[in-house]
């Protein structure tokens, strides 16, 4: 018999809530580059999934058939890809390799060229787009501007 995916994920965050359960009963110490991690979050972490996971998985309210209408997925490509756009850059601005060596202007012409780049990768399909078919497709260049963003 095949076991839901809801179940499994159950039995293993029951696991996990009990190690942490039994660790903090016996109190044993975890230690991470040389400072000791409380017991606490962790073990009211495993309890909280756990219990999120017994509760069940939503009943499904739409009909089998239904999808979203169209029109949501240009939408929701640009919201993704400004997202993605976000990300790059506070990865940017939050990576601990690169924040201790590199200046301000060193870290200001990194966001530039990523923006630059985002923009180069959103413009191209856009305009092959554009002379190809007549039209520009937005879930195209919302894609571009991911990939421009990521590869830079």
């Amino acid at each position: 018999m095949k076991r839901p995916a809801s179940l499994v994920i159950t039995i293993i965050l029951f696991l996990m809530a009990t190690a942490q359960l039994i660790r903090f009963i016996l109190g044993v110490p975890v230690t991470a580059a040389g400072q000791e991690i409380p017991v606490w979050p962790s073990a009211l972490a495993a309890v909280v999934l756990a219990a999120l996971a017994v509760w069940g998985a939503r009943r499904n309210v739409l009909m089998v058939d239904s999808a979203p209408p169209p029109t949501y997925q240009p939408l929701l490509t640009s919201i993704g890809s400004l997202l993605v756009l976000a990300g790059v850059m506070g990865w940017l601005w939050s990576n601990p390799l690169q924040v201790e060596v590199l200046s301000d202007l060193a870290l200001l012409r990194g966001s530039v060229n990523v923006a630059l780049a985002a923009v180069g990768g959103a413009i191209v399909p856009l305009l092959y787009t554009w002379f190809v078919t007549g039209t520009s497709e937005p879930t195209l260049r919302a894609r571009g501007l991911a990939a421009g963003a990521v590869v830079r």
